[in-house]
């Protein structure tokens, strides 16, 4: 497993991701709802943004990402963070990703 910096290239393959772990993983928490609104508001081009703002990174399997998560600044302080947009596949959750 490799942990790199988010390029922008990578938005799509990271927003199928966060919809696949919300409908398989977060689905028991959450409200169908709930979920497909998470969906829509993390479309590639929010990622982008997104990564613009924080420190947002990707875990790699060989060449397919696997997980994501990112650190920025909480609601605009300079003394706190926030850890953001973390997901993992479901297949590869529990296993230290």
């Amino acid at each position: 497993m490799i942990v790199r910096r988010f390029e922008n290239k990578d938005a799509e393959e990271v927003s199928k991701l966060i919809a696949t772990t919300l409908r398989t993983s977060n689905i028991k928490d959450y409200s169908l709802e709930y979920i497909e609104n998470d969906v829509k508001r993390l479309q590639p081009q929010n990622i982008i943004q997104r990564a613009s703002l924080t420190h947002f990174y990707v875990a790699c399997d060989d060449k397919n990402i696997i997980g994501t998560g990112a650190i920025g600044p909480y609601w605009s302080k300079k003394d706190e963070s926030i850890l953001l947009t973390i997901f993992v596949l479901p297949k590869y959750q529990g296993k230290g990703v």
